[in-house]
């Protein structure tokens, strides 16, 4: 397959071929990230849903803290108790605010389409967390008709969203490198990409705020 013909397929979103569709396996330490972070805000919600489950590697931890995730990805990679849905195709989503205010969403999304997961996760929840590289906090980036474009003019894409970007969670440690799907190189215990966990939140008001993940206050919360 050309490299013209791979854009295609993607674009089409036609998964009959091997492509891994960039697919990045999580850090375990995401999820650990979000729940130390965020269960305050994540007991307003009946259930979380994982858009790009993948392996599992941020479900099964949420899952054994106690949360009910609803888990789904373009293709089946493994994790447990998941279904096959394509998250960006069209009519895919809670169908009213009654159900966004039941469902947070939160994701390790494809790195080529994490502009249109935030576009419409933003669009179907109230409240959507995703691993993603620090550097995004300064993209300017668009999502059109046709498709994402970079724009060295237009707003950064955290300010077009329908619920506002409210917080960014900095790990205290970097994450292990997230591979690509297939990748049989040499893997080391740190990356040299730093990551964050954006948080777009409905009713925040103000700029976003910069938090770091704590040492101790979710074990201590868990034992109270």
């Amino acid at each position: 397959m050309t490299a013209a013909a791979r854009n295609t397929d993607l674009e089409s979103r036609d998964i009959a071929q091997s492509d891994t569709l960039d697919f990045h396996a999580s850090a375990p330490q995401a999820a650990r990230c979000f729940m130390a972070t965020e269960y305050m805000a994540l007991r307003r919600f009946k259930f979380i849903h994982e858009m790009a489950c993948g392996d599992g590697a941020l479900v099964l931890p949420l899952r054994a803290a106690g949360y009910n995730v609803i888990a789904s990805d373009i293709v089946d990679r493994g994790c447990p108790d998941s279904h096959v849905q394509d998250f960006l195709a069209p009519g895919f989503g809670p169908s009213d605010a009654a159900q966004r205010r039941r469902i947070a969403g939160f994701t390790n999304p494809p790195f080529n389409r994490a502009c249109e997961f935030i576009v419409k996760g933003c669009a179907q929840y109230d409240y959507l967390a995703m691993v993603l590289r620090f550097r995004f906090r300064a993209a300017k980036q668009l999502v059109t008709p046709e498709g994402v474009k970079d724009l060295a003019h237009g707003k950064p894409l955290w300010r077009t969203t329908r619920i506002p970007l409210a917080r960014m969670i900095v790990p205290k440690a970097r994450w292990p490198m997230m591979h690509r799907d297939g990748y049989a190189g040499p893997r080391t215990d740190s990356s040299t990409i730093d990551f964050a966990i954006f948080v777009w939140e409905a009713g925040h008001s103000g700029p976003p705020l910069i938090i770091d993940e704590p040492d101790d206050r979710y074990s201590q919360e868990q034992q109270s």
